[in-house]
């Protein structure tokens, strides 16, 4: 267990990196959290592919292979310059800024002499010319064609700065939707990554979704492996004290059992030897079990010390074993971890450059702010352009204004010069715009042919992505990642200890066997007692030998007993042939604990008060013909009276068998007479469960299901960690890594560059009406300094 300590360290280590993982998508979600939505980004299954089939891709069709052969700001140009487009665009925007610079002398005094200049030249015709006007003034009818040309003209300058006005309101709209794809996209991204680091979703019993397998669940389940076998691992070393030079606790009990053998042995010798010294009476049943057990405990013993050898080079096993598997597991988690730990470390650094170089939250925040806030401004002067032009129109329709009254024609000189720097500077924001656009298509168009394996670079050869778009659906990591480690749990092979332990177990069964068959006839009469046979002082001082081995043939209970080949006379029995031997043609009488007797004056009842020295008991005693018999009578009596004491009094001590007991117990408790119980149950007493109960407990079961269920457990965390394994390599296989590739794609070219280019026309298209407003308003404008000159 010599790396026990560096794991747990390991183990709080990545601890740490868990909450690294989450501070990491923290600060992830605090940065780009804003660009998601509050239901998040839900991308469909069946993506609709809006981009390959929009009428658009005309504009992508600039780029060649050869562009990406080495690609660099040439050859991004080189897909620009390709592009009708773009190049007709920038060709019109260089023409267009050249000829308003040059109109721009229009509005100066220089411009405004030369009219004057030729208006004096060509004065008398002008002159004729406006008499002739005066005169055709005077017509009605030449008078309202004007007022309804002038009108007409009005019109359709307005409808021009309507249409000019709706484009700038789709572009606001095209705006929002490129934005959002945009966010989107960013959302998306960072969604990804959050959920590759961090836990993100219910995990329902114990199948997890790939799409919620981060790298939390992943360090998640190591550790759960490492504290499984940790816990594996405590408890065999608790159970058999893997470290502690002690007997193994699986023994215990057989321990017990042999102390408390030999304890029942000992209580037995001791009461018996009481009963014997005392009160001149044995068990010879008890004591004849009681030496059967010496076959028991010293056979149990020694079997008990093989097994106990066997346990310990189970011990040596299991620390080998634990060992080496210590060794390994350390080696492979704290390798793995800190592989783990030097790619999130790196990551995090940089996350926190980009966040703090580019701060994509705040610019695009401002960027996007900006923009809207210059197109709105730029959209003012033609939305008041056209407030004055309708309401011109208004009065020149109501008759308040006179055909002759050109004063908004004045500004119409500021009004072409507005919208040709309004175009400049739209067509310039477009041409950009369009540029990007065709570049975000480009690379749609070659990252769909790519992710369908019709495109091949060179610079993603050996590559991850190469690898998996050719095999979408191949694991990234090997199922042999713990193959060191699960080989290592394989070589904790218990089979031959387990044989042996069967064998012990098989010896125990048989010396329980044995015991049983040699016990089986007298395990039942625990509580007989007899007189006791040799040394007995009254026994030995009967001459009658008849009387003699009657007495030894006699038990302390009324009813006969017996018991295989063994017959006992009760008292009752054994007084009615003493009565009718030494009282014969008389009434006198002895009897035995029967207080019927002690109303009687011819018969005396022997009871543990008893005494031969009682006057009636000498009345009786005098009427025997010799001396002999009345001496012999008196030992009789006297064995009775010991009979009735072993009967009454409490002379047994089991205080050793049971610290609770510390009062001594009378003969019918320490041994009592077994009978059945209602419902076929046995009475249970000390002396039984000593004897029986705990005999019966000798077996090796325990050790057996022990060595089960270590094996139990190692095959458990086996299948665990070849589980988790197969859902590590499931859930982080190709596809996933292919699909979030098909998302991101998806966003980034349905939602950003379609909507990029629609941006895009939209701002072309806006620039060329601000042309025809240039160009309207000047003309104009010029009609109206040459008339007025």
């Amino acid at each position: 267990m010599s790396d026990e300590y560096n794991l747990s360290i390991d183990l709080k280590k990545t601890e740490l990196l868990k909450e690294h993982l989450k501070a990491i998508a923290k600060v992830m979600h605090n940065e780009f959290g804003y660009f998601c939505p509050s239901g998040g980004v839900k991308v469909p299954q069946d993506h609709p592919n809006e981009f390959s089939k929009t009428i658009w891709s005309i504009l992508y069709t600039s780029w060649r292979m050869e562009d990406f052969t080495r690609l660099n700001l040439k050859s991004v140009l080189n897909i620009l310059k390709r592009n009708p487009y773009v190049m007709g665009c920038v060709y019109f925007l260089i023409i267009f800024t050249c000829v308003y610079l040059l109109t721009l002398f229009l509005y100066t005094k220089c411009f405004r002499r030369l009219i004057k200049a030729i208006r004096c030249k060509t004065c008398r015709r002008k002159k004729q010319k406006r008499e002739q006007q005066e005169s055709e003034n005077k017509d009605l009818i030449e008078n309202v064609k004007k007022r309804f040309f002038n009108i007409m003209t009005y019109v359709f300058l307005s409808s021009l700065l309507c249409v000019l006005i709706g484009l700038g309101i789709w572009y606001m709209i095209s705006f929002f939707k490129t934005r959002n794809g945009i966010y989107m996209n960013v959302c998306s991204a960072s969604t990804s990554i959050e959920n590759f680091l961090t836990d993100r979703c219910s995990v329902q019993g114990g199948e997890v979704d790939s799409s919620c397998y981060s790298l939390e669940h992943i360090v998640s389940d190591a550790v759960s492996i490492v504290e499984q076998y940790q816990d594996i691992k405590l408890q065999i070393k608790a159970d058999l004290l893997v470290d502690e030079d002690r007997a193994v606790p699986l023994l215990t009990g057989f321990l017990t059992v042999f102390e408390n053998l030999k304890k029942l042995q000992q209580n037995v010798a001791r009461n018996n030897h009481i009963l014997e010294e005392q009160y001149f009476h044995t068990y010879p049943v008890l004591t004849r079990l009681g030496r059967a057990l010496d076959a028991v405990i010293q056979e149990g013993e020694a079997n008990l010390q093989q097994a106990t050898g066997t346990l310990d080079e189970a011990k040596q096993a299991v620390k080998g074993a634990f060992e080496e598997i210590d060794q390994v597991l350390g080696a492979t988690f704290k390798e793995n971890m800190e592989k783990v730990n030097d790619k999130i470390t790196l990551f995090n650094k940089s996350i926190n450059r980009i966040i703090h170089q580019y701060k994509i939250k705040q610019n695009l925040k401002k960027y996007t702010i900006s923009i809207l806030i210059v197109k709105l401004v730029l959209l003012i002067p033609p939305l008041l352009i056209l407030i004055g032009l309708v309401l011109f129109i208004f009065f020149l329709v109501k008759g308040d204004i006179g055909n002759s009254s050109h004063f908004f024609l004045d500004l119409f000189g500021v009004f072409s010069a507005y919208f040709g720097f309004l175009t400049i500077v739209i067509l310039l924001i477009g041409i950009a715009m369009l540029s990007a656009s065709i570049l975000g298509g480009t690379t749609c168009i070659i990252a769909d042919r790519v992710l369908k394996n019709e495109l091949n670079f060179d610079v993603l050869n050996d590559t991850l992505i190469d690898y998996c778009l050719k095999n979408e659906e191949s694991p990234l990591l090997s199922e042999d990642i713990t193959k060191g480690l699960v080989d290592n749990m394989k070589s904790l092979d218990t089979t031959e200890m387990e044989r042996r332990v069967n064998e012990y177990d098989s010896y125990f069964n048989d010396m329980k066997r044995t015991f049983r068959e040699n016990t089986r006839n007298f395990v039942n009469y625990m509580w007989v007692v007899i007189t006791k046979p040799n040394n007995n002082l009254y026994v030995d001082r009967i001459r009658l030998n008849t009387l003699k081995k009657s007495l030894l043939a006699t038990s302390i209970t009324r009813d006969n007993i017996k018991f295989g080949k063994f017959n006992l006379w009760g008292t009752d029995e054994y007084f009615e042939n003493l009565n009718r031997h030494y009282f014969r043609g008389t009434q006198f009488a002895l009897c035995f604990e029967n207080e019927e007797c002690d109303r009687e004056e011819d018969k005396f009842n022997i009871n543990f008060r008893s005494s031969i020295n009682d006057p009636k008991y000498q009345r009786m005693r005098n009427h025997l013909r010799n001396n002999d018999l009345r001496e012999d009578l008196d030992n009789v009596v006297e064995l009775f009276i010991y009979k009735s004491r072993v009967r009454t009094e409490k002379i047994f001590s089991v205080d050793d068998l049971d610290s609770s007991m510390t009062d001594k117990i009378g003969w019918s408790e320490y041994t009592p007479r077994i009978n059945k119980r209602e419902g076929g149950k046995e009475q249970t007493f000390i002396l039984r469960k000593y004897l029986v109960e705990d005999i019966e407990n000798l077996n090796f079961k325990d050790v057996v299901s022990f060595f089960e269920k270590i094996k139990q457990k190692f095959n458990t965390l086996r299948d665990t960690i070849i589980t988790k394994v197969q859902m590590l390599v499931k859930n982080t296989n190709c596809s996933r890594l292919v699909g979030e590739m098909h998302n991101l794609k998806h966003i980034y070219c349905d939602r950003v560059v379609l909507n990029m280019t629609i941006l895009s026309v939209a701002l072309v298209s806006f620039s060329i009406i601000s042309f025809f407003l240039w160009y309207c308003f000047l003309f104009f404008w010029l009609y109206y300094q040459m008339k007025m000159m």
